[in-house]
């Protein structure tokens, strides 16, 4: 990670941190590594939801192996690709 990378992971989390609380709904469109998906998860608590979503496969085969290493805090991974000319899913996995 950059500098600049870090520090505005810093920021970002320094955000969240004083504006989610526990038993909120938050969403990381950008769920990446999960870095922020899990402080998200930490921050809702038992009582809120994180809905995290990514669009690259590398993102997210990294990001559901970082929330089964976290297992406890995060519950389960879903993932659904939706690459068909008609709107139906044309697999998924239950993680």
């Amino acid at each position: 990670m950059t500098y600049y990378d870090k520090n505005a992971l810093k920021l970002s989390h320094t955000l969240f941190r004083e504006r989610i609380k526990e038993g909120d709904i938050a969403v990381d469109a950008t769920a990446g590594r999960g870095r922020d998906t899990l402080l998200l998860s930490e921050l809702v608590g038992d009582t809120g939801h994180v809905y995290a979503f990514d669009i690259q496969a590398d993102a997210i085969r990294y990001g559901v192996e970082h929330f089964r290493r976290h297992r406890g805090q995060c519950m389960g991974t879903v993932v659904w690709q939706l690459n068909d000319i008609w709107p139906v899913a044309s697999w998924s996995s239950i993680d």
